[in-house]
């Protein structure tokens, strides 16, 4: 099967603060934890899959940290 590049953009909601930094890193910490090819840029990361389980498996765990952190959704 062919590789698809997804590009990912997260604004969690709810935090409470105008700053997303933190949320960022976060998030980018989990996209390089996942082994997965990626690419950040300014509005936007491009991350290379096998497959949309693959893409649900890491959607759900930048879901769990965000939420971990507080963000309401």
């Amino acid at each position: 099967m062919a590789k698809m590049v997804v590009s990912l953009s997260v604004v969690p909601l709810g935090t409470g603060s105008p700053s997303l930094s933190k949320y960022v890193k976060r998030v980018t910490e989990v996209i390089r934890g996942s082994g997965l090819r990626y690419k950040t840029g300014a509005g936007f990361t491009d991350i290379e899959v096998d497959t949309y389980d693959q893409l649900a498996q890491l959607l759900a765990k930048i879901e769990a940290a965000l939420a971990e952190m507080g963000a309401q959704r």
